[in-house]
This record gives structure tokens, sequence and C-alpha cells, in this order.
């Protein structure tokens, strides 16, 4: 039996404020057991444990997310072997997938990610990981696919954010900023990303906000740029838990499903703005019906 990432073994807990119906967790990655499934990146940040989709089906069920979109993991780079077999095997109607594109992913295999419920396409700017595209690649692939309406989701931090800003402006396709920018508090990008926010297409996804805390619980400081984003693009923000935590495999797992929650709540102002977050404009940008 192959070990598995410790954000999927550990028991997961509900909110005490529960979920809204249908909320959707619009970020986790699902990794199958290695031996099957190997790593393709042949530099990973880290070697891939497992954390399979009967482990995210439990973690939902547990929570309380009844939809949810599956982020290929840069471990796999453009294999999607196990991201189709874990689509085939949950709730057609209630999960999508994000999927990692370059020039080698065939328009065939285009069309059978987007039959399997790929709506997206993650882009790793993050200087750490090395996978950055280049800027023909880049615009190969968006207009690639663009038939599709898949939106374009940048992984991307704040140190980086700015060398990229012209990059983007170009861009007519829906953007999805991955994890609220990677932009810790007071720093220089924050306006950047909130002036990129405030494009019509522009989405944003209000996640690991723990991550760029300065604080070691409850994550106070991150209350007031979460709040901002939500306010420049109150029908453009989602959320996403990054589950199984992989960054986290040796803090015990990472932080609680349900205290990611609680910060999720603190950023927004009542029950329409939950509704919004979890439900609505998850719906629109993945064609959930």
């Amino acid at each position: 039996m192959s070990q598995k990432y410790a954000g999927a073994a550990r028991p997961p807990r509900a909110p005490k404020q529960p979920l809204p119906p249908m909320s959707c967790d619009c970020h986790l990655h699902v990794f199958g057991d290695p031996a099957r499934y190997p790593d393709r990146n042949p530099n990973p940040v880290h070697k891939s444990l497992e954390a399979n989709w009967e482990d995210a089906l439990a973690m939902h069920r547990a929570v309380g997310f009844g939809r949810g979109v599956f982020v290929q993991p840069a471990n796999y780079v453009s294999d999607h072997t196990y991201l189709k077999e874990a689509l085939s095997r949950v709730p057609r109607a209630s999960y999508r997938a994000t999927g990692i594109i370059d020039d080698s992913v065939s328009d065939a295999e285009l069309l059978r990610l987007h039959e399997a419920g790929v709506r997206g396409v993650r882009f790793n700017f993050v200087r750490q990981f090395k996978m950055a595209p280049s800027p023909e690649s880049f615009a190969r692939s968006l207009e690639r696919i663009r038939p599709y309406g898949w939106y374009a989701k940048l992984f991307i931090g704040a140190d980086e954010l700015p060398d990229y800003m012209e990059y983007f402006r170009s861009v007519t396709a829906p953007i999805l900023i991955d994890h609220m920018g990677r932009t810790p508090p007071n720093h220089p990008a924050r306006n950047v990303v909130i002036e990129m926010l405030k494009r019509e297409n522009v989405w944003m996804l209000l996640g690991n906000g723990h991550r760029m805390s300065a604080q070691a619980e409850r994550w106070d400081d991150m209350v007031p740029f979460g709040r901002e984003l939500y306010d420049a693009a109150p029908d453009r923000c989602i959320f996403g838990t990054d589950w199984p935590h992989t960054h986290s495999q040796k803090e015990g797992g990472g932080p609680e499903e349900d205290a990611l929650i609680d910060l999720l709540y603190r950023f927004l102002p009542d029950e329409k703005a939950r509704r919004a977050v979890l439900v609505d404009n998850p719906a629109r940008l993945h064609g959930f019906e």
C-alpha cells in the first residue's frame, strides 16, 4: 500500500458554520498510487504520495462540499492519465478539472480532456517550479483553448506578477488568479493584484491565505486583503482548499479544512456573499447546472 499525504490520511472536520448547499471546492489535487501513476516532472518540488479520488470524495462529504474542481498536479505535468481516471469515477454533474497543457498536447487530447470535464488550464509562473511557458507557447495555448471557452489559471506570486503584467493585459479569455496572487499583507504587489482584478475577465481564487500570513493560526492579517479582493469582484471570486496540502506534508498535513473555511467566511460580509463565492460564481465559471 502506498503512503498517503498526511492531509489525505487524517479525518476531515466540518466547519462550525455549515457550507451552503452545492458549495464547490474549486482547487484540490488528486494523486494516484505512485507505483501506477509516476511523476512526470523531472524536477518535482516534492515526490508524489497518494491522495486519490476516493479520499477526495470522503473529504468533501465530511466537510460539506457538493462540487469540486480537480487541479492537475505539477508533478504530472501534461500527463493527465490519473486526472481523467478520477473524473471518470466521480459524479459527472458535480466535478470538473483544470489541466496543464503545452505544445506536446495534441488537439485530439484537448478534446478528450474537454469531454472528461476539464474547463481550464493552469499556467505555472512561480520561479521555484521552473515551468513558466514562453510568451509564444502561452499565446499558442490560449488560442487552442479558446474554442472550448476554457479559462487560463495563473499560478503566480507577488514577486513575479509585476514582470508579467504586460504579458496578461492582452488576454481576453477568462483569467483566474490562483491563491490570492500569493501576495502577503502590505506587499507592494497588492495594488497590482487589485487593479488586475477590476478587469471584467479576471477572477480570483480566495484560497491559501494562510500561506501568505505572518501568523501561525487564524491568519487575521490576511482578512483585510481578502475583503478587498472580494469587494473588487464579488461576482468573480471563488474558493479552493488546496487539499491535500502537499507543501505541508512535513507539518502534519497542513491547515484543517474547517479553519480555511472560517478564514474565508471572515473575508465575506454576509450569507449572500458566501453563496456567491461558494456556489453561484463557481457554477458560472465551470458550467455546473
